[in-house]
């Protein structure tokens, strides 16, 4: 853990299995990602999370 997610736990309550919740729903339901608009990589506690909500954003979605 970096002074920067240090920082981070201090401010906000931070729950693990919300996150990958979250990402477990991103990654079933292609249509999740336009619900969450204002859902930004640094709200994620842990670095691993953050890089991986990156990356499904950055994959196509078909329509």
């Amino acid at each position: 853990m970096n002074l920067s997610d240090q920082h981070h736990l201090e401010d906000h309550t931070v729950s693990i299995r919300a996150e990958q919740a979250v990402l477990g729903s991103l990654l079933l339901d292609g249509d999740a990602l336009d619900r969450i608009a204002d859902l930004e990589a640094a709200h994620f506690f842990r670095h691993d999370h953050r890089l991986i909500f990156e990356e499904i954003r950055r994959v196509p979605r078909g329509r």
